[in-house]
């Protein structure tokens, strides 16, 4: 690996690159280049098996991207960061292991309706609880 500085370089040997193209304002297409078919299939293939797999963070990584732009680009994404983490376990001559992994908005998200109430009681709250969907005063005909 000592023939690329950087694992961007490798990445665009490998042409695992999107492209960065525009003009006057105008984005224009973003496709990876060609490069080696063998290295992209074999790529893919196992890109394909990381995204699948349970608790991984290429999972993640694969369904994040996909809601946005779709599984043919979320899978050249989780290759380029395979490719990525092979360049860097073979730089440093250690394997990494990742723990199963945390999106940030499950630090963000609101406590439950228990704990609010419950929160509200030891604040002096006007508000001490919330309405039940199944009370019938909230039922209209």
């Amino acid at each position: 690996m000592s023939r690329y500085p950087t694992d961007g370089h490798l990445l665009s040997w490998a042409c695992m690159c999107p492209r960065n193209d525009e003009s006057a304002g105008e984005k224009r297409s973003t496709r990876m280049r060609k490069g080696s078919r063998w290295l992209k299939a074999t790529l893919f293939s196992c890109a394909w098996a990381a995204a699948r797999t349970k608790g991984s963070t290429f999972q993640v990584q694969f369904h994040r991207i996909m809601a946005l732009r779709g599984g043919k680009k979320a899978i050249g994404a989780v290759a380029a960061s395979l490719l990525r983490t092979i360049y860097t376990c073979s730089r440093t001559g250690r394997s990494t292991r990742t723990s199963a992994p945390t999106t940030s908005t499950d630090d963000t998200r609101p406590p439950p309706p228990a704990a609010l109430s419950s929160a509200s009681r030891t604040s002096g709250s006007p508000f001490t609880s919330l309405p039940s969907l199944h009370d019938p005063r909230l039922v209209s005909l």
